[in-house]
């Protein structure tokens, strides 16, 4: 049961990741250019990333944080601070069901049994957002924070500012989703009167405007946006391209892959992290594509990579590898 609420919860952040709960621009295909499956879309505009995208900004990290200086995890119990330089851990805050944080400055933002929370590094400070729809999900980008919740509609985001005024947040509804890493946004939609075909807008930051440029049929699981490039697969390779779609290579020549055999979940400055059919859960180099295999109990849905650690669950109990090939290590982490 527990393995399939983490599968949930990681196909829901996705789907957020990559739309939100209503975008509707730019949707009469008649007006689109002509576009091959599997073809990418040559845009003359260049992709720029936002410059409120921090060093440790990695939205697929959900349970675990950093700041640069010290690590922060949640188990469902509570928050804990792995110390750095120093031996051990602390626990900073009790909870019910957490499942989300994210940081900023001097705070842990985080959900806990459906409500947002806010707690100091020190656990000194604890502040419940009454204010706040019943969330989900929750990310920092720049001074925004946004979070999900489940609507009457479906799964969808909001913003607020915690810069101007971080104990009274105001939130909105924001239609582009969650930030990609460096800030893009993306939505996925299907094509219409082709069945299982899906085509990837990148949003435009002035306009609002859904920029297409990408179209195959494509799960969620099966590409992955990083701070660099693209990453995705079809049923005999996996392909690279830019952030705006441009450039794509063929990367690694996979001729058996066969149906969904794998799901790219998540990435680090140097590797991305790949659950293969056969192999099992692998991290692939971004530059070379050499792959190795990465001896792991856990979910790789509900895995987060950071710091040079892999962390996850295993039985309800949390868990972390140095990776990568470190023993296997149980919470409390020493």
């Amino acid at each position: 049961m527990k393995k399939h609420l983490f599968a949930i919860m990681a196909a829901a952040f996705l789907i957020l990741l990559f739309a939100g709960c209503s975008y509707t621009q730019m949707r009469d295909f008649d007006d689109m250019p002509a576009v091959s499956p599997g073809a990418p879309v040559d845009n003359d505009e260049e992709a720029e990333g936002t410059e409120e995208a921090g060093a440790y900004f990695n939205p697929y990290n959900r349970s675990v944080v950093s700041d640069g200086a010290d690590v922060y995890y949640c188990a469902t119990d509570g928050i804990y601070k792995i110390l750095n330089g120093e031996s051990g851990e602390e626990k900073i805050v009790d909870g019910e069901h957490i499942f989300y944080i994210t940081a900023h400055n001097n705070w842990i933002y985080y959900t806990d049994n459906g409500q947002l929370c806010r707690v100091s590094k020190d656990g000194a400070k604890r502040t419940v957002f009454h204010n706040a729809a019943s969330s989900g999900t929750v990310a920092c980008l720049g001074d925004t924070l946004y979070v999900s919740s489940s609507t009457g509609d479906g799964l969808c985001v909001y913003t607020a500012d915690i810069a101007s005024d971080p104990d009274t947040l105001v939130f909105t509804e924001h239609p582009r989703g969650y930030p990609a890493p460096n800030g893009f946004f993306y939505s996925r939609e299907s094509i219409a009167g082709q069945e299982g075909g899906c085509d990837l807008f990148r949003i435009s930051p002035d306009t609002d405007e859904a920029i297409l440029i990408y179209r195959d049929n494509v799960s969620y699981f099966r590409y992955l946006i990083t701070d660099r490039e693209i990453f995705y697969c079809d049923n005999e390779d996996i392909y690279r391209m830019s952030l705006n779609g441009k450039h794509p290579i063929k990367f690694i020549d996979y001729p058996d892959i066969g149906y969904l055999p794998l799901r790219f979940f998540n990435f680090d400055a140097e590797y991305l992290y790949v659950y293969f059919r056969d192999e099992g859960l692998c991290r692939m180099n971004r530059v070379t594509g050499e792959t190795e295999a990465v001896s792991f109990p856990a979910n790789p849905g509900a895995s987060d990579v950071v710091d040079g650690y892999l962390y996850g669950y295993d039985n309800r109990v949390r868990v972390r590898k140095k990776l990568p090939d470190g023993a296997l290590e149980y919470a409390p982490f020493a």
